[in-house]
């Protein structure tokens, strides 16, 4: 069985929504700081956002794979403690999570994080800071299997 963005996305979210003690949401990608008052309301959470899409390569007639590198935006808000330590402890959380996983995906759907590839940025502003939520990103890079359905 191969997989789609969408159906790896979902997939992540529902391994971590059952491993974190935050929401954790799908997300369209990016973001940028003036989005962020958008976001307050859902603090803290996790979202799950795919990045990029690199090395399309053919497998195999009618079948591709590709690099895909996920995001995981992390933000941590007043209320539950100190928001800076919250973010930061979700980003640690996530790339916990990064060992040996497929997200209930199968070996014909994706493979495990290429090694090297996790990483976490502290996204802290001063801005960030004054609109009172905290901002990790945790990102990594997974391969992807997809069979181009039928026309």
């Amino acid at each position: 069985m191969s997989s789609s963005l969408k159906t790896a996305q979902d997939a992540i979210v529902a391994t971590l929504t059952g491993l974190l003690d935050v929401p954790v949401l799908a997300h369209g990608g990016r973001f940028v700081e003036r989005e962020l008052p958008m976001l307050l309301a859902k603090a803290p959470c996790v979202l799950i956002a795919p990045l990029s899409v690199t090395s399309w390569t053919p497998s195999s007639p009618g079948e591709w794979s590709a690099l895909v590198t996920w995001g995981a935006y992390c933000l941590g808000a007043d209320g539950g403690g100190n928001r800076a330590e919250q973010a930061m402890e979700l980003a640690e959380q996530v790339l916990d999570q990064l060992v040996q996983q497929q997200w209930g995906l199968t070996d014909a759907a994706s493979d495990e994080p290429e090694p090297g590839s996790p990483r976490a940025d502290n996204l802290y502003t001063g801005h960030v800071n004054n609109l009172r939520v905290a901002l990790w990103a945790t990102s990594w890079t997974q391969t992807l299997i997809r069979t181009i359905p039928d026309p």
